[in-house]
This record gives structure tokens, sequence and C-alpha cells, in this order.
């Protein structure tokens, strides 16, 4: 009896030992949780607001709406709209930049100039001292309704934070995405030259772009408007008439802004899916 009750604690207590590696792991895992959520939250604000930037951008110069576009994409547009929004900001602030510097500057002087006199003087620090007791009451019968008050905020400032990403993604896809550079995630149309698996009818075009009649499988000189998942939108400068072109009939885009080095640059269309091209 007595070696099994010597036994019995032996072997709860092994049962309770946690070994460090899972402690570590949990420690890594709650100072990581709170950093994903906020980088899955504004991913999924980037989204949102590259997806109204796009599609603006879109019915800014054709009636066709298509959800044939990347996720990539959309952040990239989110991407691009951030920084244009920052851009914009810093642009109004720029001159009053320095005062507001020299204001910074002041403020923390004499905070710190308040802060000694009030360590030094012990009429301040007896002041402290009974406004701290008067005050934790008071906070511990209000906290309640102060974490309410928070929760409403932080619901009231998601939804102003959503709607805002969705406007400015309206208003700057419409106006201003066609200026930015595609370097930075814009929307800046590119001079290119298509290149067709198949030699195309020059006499006539079905493509709403003319044809390059010493070489049929080339067009003209078009706008790269925007990339799709299964194909391009492309302008002719000349009709203004927007076209879509499938990638299976494409083999590669030249660009045309490198015709004048030796080595051309071309981008090859991967094979895909046979699918109906749009004139």
């Amino acid at each position: 009896m007595t070696q099994s009750a010597t036994e019995n604690p032996s072997r709860e207590a092994s049962s309770q030992v946690v070994e460090p590696a899972s402690l570590d792991a949990m420690k890594i895992l709650r100072m990581l949780a709170p950093k994903i959520l906020n980088l899955v939250n504004v991913t999924a604000l980037l989204t949102v607001g590259g997806f109204f930037v796009i599609h603006s951008y879109i019915a800014s110069f054709s009636k066709l709406f298509t959800f044939n576009i990347s996720v990539t994409q959309y952040v990239a547009a989110g991407i691009n709209l951030v920084l244009a929004i920052v851009a914009y900001i810093a642009y109004l602030l720029l001159p009053g930049l320095g005062y507001g510097v020299l204001t910074i500057l002041a403020i923390g002087v004499l905070y710190l100039i308040g802060r000694v006199s009030v360590s030094r003087s012990k009429r301040m620090q007896n002041l402290w001292e009974k406004l701290r007791q008067w005050w934790l009451p008071l906070y511990g019968r209000i906290r309640p309704w102060l974490r309410r008050i928070w929760a409403v905020y932080q619901f009231v400032a998601g939804t102003l934070l959503i709607s805002a990403a969705i406007l400015s993604g309206l208003v700057y896809g419409t106006y201003h995405y066609a200026q930015s550079p595609r370097m930075l995630g814009g929307g800046m149309p590119a001079e290119v030259i298509l290149v067709f698996r198949e030699e195309q009818p020059t006499q006539y075009s079905i493509w709403g772009f003319p044809i390059n009649v010493s070489n049929p499988r080339q067009s003209e000189r078009v706008q790269l408007l925007i990339e799709l998942t299964d194909g391009i939108i492309v302008k002719d400068s000349a009709t203004n008439r927007i076209t879509t072109v499938k990638n299976d009939v494409i083999q590669g885009i030249i660009d045309v802004d490198t015709l004048q080095n030796p080595q051309t640059n071309a981008t090859a269309i991967p094979n895909q899916p046979s699918t109906t091209a749009t004139p």
C-alpha cells in the first residue's frame, strides 16, 4: 500500500510536466498570432481597395465587367492606392512640415521641463497622489462602459475604413490609376506589338486593330491596358477601339520601347485551355 501511494504522486507530477519545447512553441504562437491577424486584415483591405480600383479603371474605358483578374493584381492595385494616398498627404503637408517639426520639438522640451519640475516638487507629488486615489475607484466603475465604447468604436472605425477604401478606390481607379507607373502597381498603358500563333488577315481585321502587312503574325502598335488571367485588353490608339484577346491565340508580346535595342523583349504567353477569342 505504501509503495503504490508513493508511486501515484510521482506519476501525477510526471504527467503534469510540460516539455520546454512545447512551452516555447506556445509562446511563439501567442506572439505571432496578433501579427498574422493584422497581416490578414491589411491584405484583405488592400484586396478590397484594389478590386474597386481595377474595376472602376476598366469601367472608365469599357463596359466590360470581368472577374478574370488575379488576386495578386488586386493586392498590387491596393498597394498602389495606398502609395498614392500617402504621396498626396505628403504633398499637402509638405509646406507646413518644418513648422510641425518645430512644434513637436517645442512640446517635447516643455514636457521634459514639466516632468522634471513635477518630480522635484513635493506639493505636486501630493496632488498627483490625491488625483490617483480619486481616479482609480472611478475607473473601476466606468471600466465596463469603456470596454463597450471601445467595442463600438472598433466596429465604427472598421466600417468607415472599409467605406473609405471603397470610395477612394472608385475615385482613384476612374481618374488617376491610368497615370500611375506599372512598376508601382499602376495601370499606365504600355505600347506593345502582339505576336500571334498563326497569320492573320491583313485586308480586314477582326480584332479592331491593324495587322502588320509585312508580317501577318504581328499586329501594329497597340496599347496594353490590363492583363487578365485568360487574356489581355488592348486599345487601338487610332480608333480608340477596345479589344479582348485571349491567350490561346497569342504567341508573345513585344515591348515597343525596346525595339531600338538589338535584343527585343518578347513575353511568351503560356498555353492554356482553348477559349474563344473576343474581338
